[in-house]
């Protein structure tokens, strides 16, 4: 966690606090049949490289990782720390990370031969955060 955004939480409830947060999800499309070709060590193993390719970006735009899920992150921008612009900090980390994976999709396709992919939804709503 940064340390900007622990400084935003001490001292501080967000027990049913109003927001609005703009939440980003993506995953690895396929991962399943994919982990099913291979040794778990070995998936293991791209998937950690993978989380390193999704999560810099969230960092990067002051966004917060609330959950690794097997092959996916969930992660939400607007709590703790609200910018005005957390709508368009989402949608630049969604691209960054699609882009961002080119260059290790073409690693994995001529080291091991697999067409790995990843797919981002964003949305923005009201939520109730703590």
């Amino acid at each position: 966690m940064t340390a900007k955004i622990e400084a935003a939480r001490v001292g501080r409830s967000m027990d049913g606090e109003r927001r609005i947060v703009t939440m980003l999800f993506c995953d690895v499309v396929g991962s399943t049949a994919i982990a099913e070709r291979l040794d778990p060590e070995e998936w293991t193993e791209i998937m950690n490289e993978v989380f390193e390719h999704l999560i810099a970006p969230i960092y990067r735009y002051e966004g917060t990782l609330a959950r690794l899920m097997g092959d996916a992150i969930f992660a939400f921008f607007g709590a703790p720390i609200a910018h005005e612009d957390d709508p368009q900090r989402a949608v630049s980390a969604g691209l960054e990370i699609v882009e961002g994976m080119d260059a290790f999709r073409e690693k994995i396709r001529a080291d091991r031969d697999l067409d790995l992919n990843v797919r981002v939804g964003i949305n923005t709503g009201p939520v109730v955060v703590g």
